[in-house]
């Protein structure tokens, strides 16, 4: 067997489980962009429209076991929300608390899917931070922005090629 990343299974899983829209009590955001790649990239192409989904691919490790190498593909996802919308959503009139209630429905629609995120491929998935960035918020605060981030570890396994 030859050695395949799983990056492009880890993406197409986290998109299928995020959908096209996400739910917040009787408001649906509907992504009008998703994307890949870092988040400064999209937050200053003038085409990124809001509410956008950013998945952002961190460095990856592997462990050797035995005939098997365990990848470990830590996975950002971003979730943009514009300040006008926390008025015209009637979730919440504070920006900071829809965007963070929407940013947990979309970890949780990835949570949900189970720990291999529906996929045979993959092993396991780990949530292991998150919440309204403040940081980025506060440096696009002059644009309307506000910025949720969710980290994730996914692992899956490869066969190592003996040569």
């Amino acid at each position: 067997m030859a050695w395949s990343f799983g990056t492009s299974e880890v993406l197409s899983k986290v998109r299928a489980a995020i959908g096209p829209s996400t739910t917040v009590g009787s408001t649906t955001f509907t992504w009008k962009t998703v994307a890949e790649g870092p988040l400064l990239r999209w937050l200053d192409d003038k085409t990124t429209d809001y509410p956008a989904i950013i998945l952002d691919l961190g460095d990856g490790a592997a462990q050797d076991q035995k005939s098997k190498i365990r990848c470990i593909q830590p996975l950002t996802v971003w979730v943009v929300v514009q300040s006008t919308a926390a008025s015209a959503t009637g979730i919440s009139p504070k920006v900071y608390e829809m965007t963070r209630l929407l940013g947990e429905a979309v970890l949780a629609s990835i949570m949900n899917t189970g720990p291999r995120l529906g996929s045979e491929a993959l092993n396991d998935r780990a949530l292991v931070s998150w919440g309204v960035d403040k940081e980025a918020t506060g440096e696009f605060q002059d644009r309307g922005l506000c910025i949720y981030r969710g980290t994730f570890e996914i692992g899956y396994y490869v066969n190592e090629v003996q040569a």
